[in-house]
């Protein structure tokens, strides 16, 4: 039965094996058939000339390759990048810059003396 299949042009033929369904190559009769029928269709000389000239009229002469263009160096994520500091802008002298500032200076209590005050009752 299979060989009678195979001398069809276009017939696919399924076996069942192993809980699997396996597809046969296509037969010498379908690649045959396909050859022919290719023959018959597609583009005649005159019409891949035809639209050669087409193709040049619109686009222009064909060039030469192309080249590819390069992939230039990146940088850093700028993201993953600490920010620079800003220098300040030194302005104007004034009188107020030439003066040094006080520095506060705060008494610590001891823990002696928190100690020896008595607990108010």
């Amino acid at each position: 039965m299979t060989e009678k299949l195979r001398k069809i042009p276009g017939v696919p033929i399924l076996y069942i094996a192993f809980n699997a369904i396996t597809l046969e190559a296509p037969s010498e009769a379908s690649k045959n058939y396909e050859k022919d029928k290719l023959k018959t269709v597609g583009f005649s000389e005159f019409d891949k000339n035809t639209i050669k000239e087409l193709k040049t009229e619109t686009f222009g002469p064909e060039t030469e390759k192309k080249t590819k263009k390069r992939k230039k160096k990146k940088g850093p994520n700028p993201l993953s990048c600490k920010k620079k500091k800003q220098k300040p802008l030194q302005s104007v002298t004034s009188e107020a810059d030439d003066k040094k500032k006080r520095k506060r200076v705060r008494k610590h209590k001891s823990k002696n003396s928190l100690v020896n005050q008595p607990a108010l009752q």
